[in-house]
């Protein structure tokens, strides 16, 4: 949140004199919605909600927030559809919805939502944007009668670009609270395992020789092979690859017979080829440095 100070006092404003106040329920951390803005109204058959806020539950301001611009960068992302309008009324500026339907990580039973959610989460966290809330999502119709799942709440959203990798964005821990919350702790048990390989100066020093043989670079892709150990015998990628194999493969904690190290990401159908599956990447960032998750 940036930009002029605003009032505590307009934390009560609504978008009009008929608007209704919605009830906050709780949030995903068991605070109440609207511990920031103060909370969002019903008018005119849609969801009004502020585009300012606290930046912290004690704060003695509201200050604009970073949310409309946050959605413009990354409409063009999955589950960010561009639903919404700004609007300026009553002294305050709002972002405009349909009424929306919240909808808990237990109810998907589609796994593919999951993992495309979370690559598109990615996808804007490379671009220099932090979600820096909990995940919650919604579903909603457009004006075409077409339903959409979204991200709903970004009130806290800010840019910050990569400049270091301490402090470059990155939502992978709400992500993962997010998975664990609709029952897919084998997932995040796999991203944790794939990151575990590739830990900065044990695998460098492992594969010394291989990375130098290979040209150089950070061999930071990690894919997971469950059906076989995979060898270089009869496998041939269509780049270097350092390949570890476990010590005794095992499905329930999300250990693979071999884990495949590249340099740069495999392509689809070379995952499907030796039916790997994605374990784990650092975040590439395109707005300067960084070093990712």
């Amino acid at each position: 949140m940036s930009g002029n100070a605003l009032p505590l006092s307009i934390r009560t404003t609504p978008p009009d004199q008929t608007a209704e106040r919605i009830e906050p329920g709780l949030r995903p951390d068991g605070l109440p919605d609207g511990v920031h803005t103060g909370g969002v109204w019903r008018f005119n058959g849609e969801i009004w909600k502020p585009l300012d806020g606290r930046p912290f539950t004690n704060a003695e301001n509201h200050y604009p927030t970073q949310e409309a611009e946050f959605l413009a960068a990354v409409a063009d992302l999955p589950f960010f559809p561009r639903n919404w309008r700004v609007e300026e009324r009553n002294g305050r500026q709002w972002l405009v919805r349909p009424e929306a339907q919240i909808v808990p990580p237990r109810e998907i039973m589609n796994r593919s939502m999951f993992l495309e959610l979370e690559q598109s989460i990615r996808e804007v966290n490379s671009r220099g944007w932090e979600i820096g809330d909990e995940i919650v999502l919604a579903y909603a119709e457009n004006g075409e009668g077409v339903g959409q799942y979204f991200v709903l709440d970004c009130s806290t959203a800010w840019f910050r670009p990569a400049t270091d990798g301490v402090y470059a964005a990155d939502d992978t821990d709400r992500v993962k609270r997010f998975f664990k919350q609709g029952g897919l702790d084998w997932i995040v048990q796999l991203r944790e395992n794939g990151k575990a390989v590739v830990s900065p100066l044990e695998f460098q020093h492992r594969h010394k020789f291989d990375i130098e043989r290979a040209g150089g670079g950070d061999f930071r892709h990690v894919y997971a092979s469950f059906s076989r150990p995979v060898s270089l015998i009869w496998a041939r990628f269509e780049q270097p690859v350092i390949i570890e194999h476990a010590d005794r493969a095992n499905w329930d904690q999300a250990i693979p017979h071999s884990w495949i190290v590249t340099r740069d990401p495999l392509s689809y159908n070379e995952q499907s080829k030796y039916q790997l599956q994605w374990a784990y990447s650092p975040i590439t960032y395109k707005h300067g440095g960084g070093s990712g998750d």
